[in-house]
């Protein structure tokens, strides 16, 4: 009998506890900021932001009232209380500049890393032509919406917030070209100086290689002299022109006769900077006539 009456009031104490714990448990939901009836869908996407996960919505929302709320009038001066300055360098992204990171950023949730509104380069084209990323031959990085492989989205000490200046942002990837460049005796003025984007667009053109112009127009934009031929056979032959465009390459199916088929455009062992390795013009004009 004894033992029966131990194990009876032993079922009503865990009882007890259960319905206790849940009772707490069902108050704690309801009386805090994300219950069923509000807020109910914070925290449900796959990237929150950790005081939203930590259930810790004072650290950013300061309460002056019963479910009131002081207004945040300066985000990034809240953000900076966690993050870092994204402000200190030389180049700024304008959104960042202005204070403005929930224009990129959800403060509460999101299906994309790092909390961002969309994914990019989706989120880019907000603000950015989407028309720079459009062209017969568009830039790896940018075909693949990785605009981040070139560009900081919050700043940089170069321009345009680029990962690192001019052709040392190049050769990140193209780095068998720096290899292949300083091996030759002459460069190409832009070569040398680094501007690769004096002669390519680094998102997108209709033109091979994306160039800014076709071959023969990008090349006498700085080389206008060169234009008519005159130069390649003045020597041999009066009042007669060598082709330089218009005209197929006997040395390269497919394509039109230009400048870039006897000049390699970015470096060379000879001061013309003839192809093919040619030290000479006679040796040059040999890949085409040889007979």
């Amino acid at each position: 009998m004894r033992m029966r009456k131990i194990l009876f009031l032993s079922a009503i104490i865990f009882v007890n506890a259960i319905v206790f714990s849940y009772a707490s448990f069902t108050y704690a939901e309801e009386t805090g900021c994300v219950t069923s009836k509000c807020h109910a869908d914070i925290s449900k996407e796959k990237f929150v932001h950790a005081p939203v996960a930590g259930g810790d919505c004072a650290s950013c929302h300061e309460e002056t009232g019963k479910h009131k709320f002081k207004p945040i009038d300066d985000a990034s001066k809240l953000c900076s209380q966690c993050h870092d300055a994204k402000n200190t360098k030389k180049s700024i992204h304008p959104p960042v500049k202005d204070g403005m990171c929930t224009s990129c950023h959800s403060p509460h949730q999101s299906p994309y890393k790092f909390q961002l509104l969309s994914e990019p380069p989706a989120l880019c084209f907000n603000c950015h032509d989407e028309k720079m990323t459009k062209g017969k031959f568009v830039h790896a990085p940018v075909a693949g919406g990785e605009c981040m492989m070139c560009h900081n989205p919050h700043q940089s000490d170069f321009p345009k917030m680029l990962m690192a200046e001019n052709e040392n942002l190049c050769f990140t990837c193209h780095g068998d070209k720096k290899t292949e460049w300083e091996g030759k005796k002459f460069m190409h003025g832009p070569t040398a100086a680094g501007e690769c984007l004096t002669c390519h667009s680094p998102h997108a053109t209709d033109n091979i290689f994306q160039l800014r112009k076709p071959i023969w127009d990008l090349c006498v934009g700085c080389h206008a002299e060169k234009a008519s031929g005159l130069h390649v056979i003045s020597s041999y032959v009066r009042n007669k022109t060598h082709p330089t465009k218009g005209k197929p390459d006997p040395a390269r199916k497919g394509r039109e006769i230009s400048c870039s088929s006897c000049h390699n455009p970015h470096a060379a062992n000879s001061a013309g900077l003839f192809s093919f390795n040619a030290t000479s013009s006679f040796g040059l004009c040999q890949n085409c006539h040889k007979k």
